[in-house]
């Protein structure tokens, strides 16, 4: 029976989180680096719509050009050391590779091509399925099920998640 393996994006596979906090808190003016990590302990969409009344003011060309610079920038993020051929190697043995992430799909996978691992991963779970990950990874479960792969053999949303499989 082939093996279900779950991954997180930003923080687990890429090197993203430096560069998504220090935008979010440009965007957001008195937004501190503790009050962007507690955004992450929840859902990511919920928490951080608390702090949207102190996001600046843009017009809708503000907000474009914004979001296709974003899109461009984290699209160069590297992948952690290893991880590509972690990710090689887990596929070639078989597993299935899901990624869960609450990334929107214009900024998920121009990165995923350009590390050149987007073919890696059989079912990609972005903020377009759903905003709520846990509601994501009852989606993924079902489809899996659906499909006859019912082992799901880890889910990895943080590095230390990552970490702890491999020791």
């Amino acid at each position: 029976m082939k093996k279900v393996i779950i991954f997180d994006m930003d923080g687990v596979l890429f090197d993203t989180i430096p560069f998504a906090r220090k935008v979010f808190i440009e965007r957001h003016p008195g937004v501190t680096e503790k009050m962007y990590n507690e955004i992450h302990s929840g859902n990511f969409h919920v928490e951080a719509e608390k702090y949207s009344h102190l996001k600046i003011k843009e017009t809708e060309e503000e907000k474009n050009k914004y979001s296709v610079e974003y899109t461009e920038q984290k699209s160069k993020a590297v992948l952690f050391t290893g991880i590509k051929n972690l990710l090689e190697d887990l596929h070639s043995k078989g597993c299935i590779l899901v990624l869960n992430t609450n990334a929107y799909a214009k900024n998920t996978l121009p990165l995923l091509e350009n590390s050149g691992i987007r073919e890696l991963f059989d079912f990609i779970a972005t903020a377009e399925i759903s905003k709520d990950k846990i509601e994501k990874f009852k989606i993924i479960e079902t489809f899996f099920r659906r499909e006859k792969h019912p082992s799901l053999l880890g889910i990895f949303d943080t590095v230390e998640d990552l970490r702890t499989f491999l020791l």
